[in-house]
């Protein structure tokens, strides 16, 4: 897609001053005589700058970085999505560069063993959990914040902004970004289940969920454990197996603070030492 800087088009056939995309066809045609030729495949994708304010022509969101606005613009144009996990994006390149997070590729953290899919993630970790430090930049100070939803907290406490507000029109759930109330739309309302099970029919709403449903059928086990060589039909499966080798003990109790590696364990820690919490 060709990207436009629409905040003023000029028409250089004369002086008259155009600020909108369709005006500005408008007037080549019917004043100049122009042909616009509509039926060769080509997409514009506009935006609206100035040397303060970086601003989205579809819903009037500003930004103090054009890469953040560039990558906000997938919330608008669902043109290809991710058929693991729903998402939407504007152009094939995008989803390209979205689909490596799904491959199957192993980064331990050097610190605690954690396997990371992507060398990035395994950075973010290190930062994050080892070294405290934040990698998400507030646009309006120099505060680094460690998640986003710090970041939107952030941003509403310190800075004064409205909270990020998207609600469905067809129900009552709100959503605090346009993506997540994209894929709500399509999963809950137009139901696009595209993925079907070949043994009982039943459809899924993503490949990703129709391959964890397979070994139900096919019985196959192939996420094999590196220490233990222990197979497991599903990758969480074997995820939270791991746990057991790296001694994550996530699960926290919050009446004597012991740990455990497994929720399953938390939960019968609670009902035999703590029932009056239950």
């Amino acid at each position: 897609m060709t990207k436009i800087d629409i905040t003023r088009i000029d028409c250089r056939l004369c002086p008259e001053r155009i600020y909108d995309l369709d005006l500005f066809k408008e007037h080549i045609t019917k004043v100049h005589g122009k042909k616009l030729y509509n039926d060769v495949p080509f997409s514009i994708l506009p935006f609206r700058l100035t040397k303060d304010q970086l601003t989205c022509t579809m819903c009037d969101k500003t930004f103090m970085f054009f890469h953040a606005l560039n990558q906000h613009m997938n919330e608008h144009f669902n043109n290809f999505v991710c058929e693991t996990c729903g998402l939407g994006f504007l152009d094939q390149s995008r989803l390209s560069m979205h689909i490596i997070k799904h491959e199957d590729k192993n980064f331990p953290c050097e610190v605690c063993g954690k396997i990371f899919k992507t060398e990035a993630y395994k950075d973010l970790h290190v930062d994050r959990v080892h070294n405290k430090i934040g990698r998400i930049y507030c646009p309006k100070c120099d505060v680094r914040l460690m998640t986003y939803p710090q970041k939107l907290k952030h941003l509403v406490e310190v800075h004064g902004e409205q909270p990020l507000c998207f609600p469905c029109t067809s129900c009552e759930r709100v959503f605090d970004s346009r993506r997540t109330l994209t894929i709500h739309l399509r999963r809950d309302h137009l139901k696009d289940y595209r993925y079907e099970c070949q043994y009982c029919g039943q459809r899924f709403f993503t490949r990703f969920s129709l391959r964890n449903h397979m070994p139900t059928h096919t019985g196959e086990r192939n996420f094999k454990c590196k220490v233990c060589e222990k197979t497991y039909p599903r990758r969480r499966t074997l995820k939270q197996h791991m746990r057991i080798h790296t001694n994550d003990r996530r699960y926290k109790c919050q009446i004597c603070a012991q740990a455990f590696i497994q929720n399953c364990s938390l939960k019968g820690h609670m009902r035999s030492q703590h029932p009056e919490y239950g």
